[in-house]
């Protein structure tokens, strides 16, 4: 009786497996390969419903296992080398692009149909395409923007110029589908797209126009594009017309850097500015920033040596190292609302004038040396995978050779405690303005630190509140000044600095006079009278402000 039983357990649970193995195959997605005009398809579909499938263009002529190129045969193209990809290929549209076109020769012109909504990692990267149009539908509305993949799983080893290296050596969000088209001229978006990814169109240095249109009556409103990935354009030296569409937000690290020939570009909606976004553009002028604008990145704006026009939106508090090194066309810029400032985040800019950083509370060191400056931008990754970073030449001192810039006037805001070596060396102002209640020590604080230039130390006036004008006279690094003016200010009588007056700065103004006040104590607060003295007349003065007497 069990091995009756036992048997039939068996016999049930082999007709239940090959009843799931129907059901399982039922629902399988199939593969198979077709040719047309001498580019391999594959076809995948479901094997109950095929008419739900669609197909992946790849050109298969290649070792996979080698990585060895076979003879190419183009059967099926033009006297111009124009490449129509088809839209479908029977019941299947064509919906992915997965590559293998890379280093092809005789390819001219590519018109992507608008079924495509992908197309992978270095697809047709170091082609002889001189122009790509992705074609748009007049008669839809909603069509799925097209996106570039920034990461294959198709490619592992070897990339598509059979040149064997190890793909994770790049960032991972670089998609590099057209990279070193070296005869690439013009590109159409006549569709949405998702995204310029990064590296998209690197290395392109005929690159001149890149057109964005829609597929509803060309209204480039219509657009997605939210943002510019990394290094896009990087090294696109003729790009001289980029229509930005005004869905764009943010620009990627890199993006336009060396694109030498790039003269205008509207910014005016962009709150993100990514690091060297526009390092060496040395023909960038006349751009406009948005008033929403939120960050700008290290060296941003590094050797855009045209650039004259620019703005810095109230909502930028900090401007990082580099940003606007060696922009010497820039003449006024409102900085009043910064209150950081990176290392030689406007190093050599010659032509400003006059700058004003009352609310800055950190200047980093060389931060508007006027000085001989030489610095370049390099694109060469390193072993963290790095594209850009900043290499040294040579970088002057304040001697008088190399006195360049031209500021004539200088405010320091009360919050500055610190400044660094060569801060403002090449400069020679007609007057400097520190509101500081305690003169800003220095770094290093030793006789080789030199935060403004020689000249100016004889010079140039320097204008601090009355009540401390000894105090910087004896400071180090302000006792060099030879002209020390004291400003007349009326102290505000928050004494002790808690943002409020109270008897509480009664009592910190007393303990001043008696020499045993806080170091929170602020003297210039304390000169309530304005006498630029400290004395039992602030005191009085101070209660009757309390009680509100005149």
């Amino acid at each position: 009786m069990k091995t009756t039983i036992l048997n039939f357990t068996k016999s049930l649970s082999v007709l239940l497996m090959a009843l799931f193995s129907c059901l399982t195959a039922s629902a399988e997605v199939q593969h198979e390969y077709v040719t047309v005009d001498g580019f391999q398809y594959e076809l995948v579909y479901d094997y109950d419903n095929p008419s739900s499938g669609y197909a992946n263009m790849i050109y298969r002529d290649i070792d996979w296992e080698t990585g060895d190129f076979y003879q190419i045969q183009y059967d099926g193209w033009n006297t111009d080398s124009i490449f129509y990809i088809p839209s479908s290929i029977g019941d299947f549209p064509v919906t992915n692009i997965m590559g293998g076109f890379g280093g092809f020769k005789d390819i001219k012109t590519i018109h992507v149909p608008p079924t495509v909504i992908n197309i992978s990692r270095y697809a047709f990267a170091g082609s002889s395409l001189e122009s790509i149009y992705f074609v748009g539908d007049y008669y839809s509305n909603d069509l799925a923007p097209i996106t570039f993949k920034e990461r294959d799983d198709y490619f592992t080893g070897w990339d598509d110029y059979g040149e064997g290296y190890d793909t994770t050596y790049y960032q991972d969000n670089h998609s590099e589908a057209f990279r070193g088209c070296e005869r690439l001229s013009s590109v159409v978006f006549e569709r949405p797209v998702k995204k310029i990814a990064g590296g998209m169109f690197r290395d392109c240095p005929q690159l001149q126009s890149v057109q964005f249109y829609s597929s509803s009556y060309f209204d480039p409103d219509a657009m997605s594009l939210n943002s510019i990935g990394d290094c896009a354009f990087l090294n696109c030296k003729k790009l001289t017309h980029f229509e930005m569409p005004k869905s764009v937000r943010v620009i990627g690290n890199g993006a336009f850097a060396y694109c030498t020939s790039l003269e205008t570009l509207d910014i005016s909606r962009i709150t993100d500015i990514g690091d060297y976004a526009f390092a060496d553009c040395n023909l960038l002028d006349g751009i406009t920033t948005s008033p929403s604008l939120q960050s700008i990145g290290e060296a941003a704006f590094i050797n855009c040596t045209s650039l004259s026009n620019m703005s810095i939106p109230s909502t930028i508090t900090a401007v990082p190292d580099y940003a606007f090194y060696n922009c010497g066309s820039i003449a006024h810029l409102d900085l009043k609302n910064v209150t950081t400032f990176g290392d030689r985040s406007f190093a050599g800019c010659y032509s400003l004038t006059e700058i004003d950083l009352s609310k800055a509370q950190s200047i980093g060191e060389a931060a508007f040396f006027g000085g001989s400056i030489y610095c370049v931008v390099h694109d060469e990754p390193n072993y963290y995978g790095t594209i850009l970073g900043i290499g040294y030449k040579e970088e002057g001192w304040g001697t008088a050779e190399t006195t360049l810039g031209s500021l004539r006037k200088i405010t320091l805001g009360e919050n500055v405690s610190h400044l660094f070596d060569r801060t403002f060396v090449g400069h020679i102002p007609d007057t400097i303005t520190c509101m500081a209640p305690a003169p800003p020590t220095f770094s290093p604080a030793d006789n080789y630190n030199w935060t403004f230039s020689r000249e100016a130390y004889s010079n140039t006036v320097l204008c601090v509140p009355k009540v401390v004008v000894n105090d910087y006279s004896e400071a180090f690094g302000w006792e060099r000044f030879v002209n020390i003016e004291g400003l007349t200010i009326m102290g505000n009588g928050d004494v002790n600095g808690d943002g409020h007056m109270s008897i509480g700065d009664v009592t910190a103004l007393i303990d001043m006079l008696l020499s045993v006040g806080s170091d929170t104590s602020n003297p210039v607060n304390a000169d309530v009278n304005g006498d630029g003295n400290l004395s039992i007349a602030d005191v009085t003065r101070l209660i009757d402000m309390m009680l509100g007497i005149q």
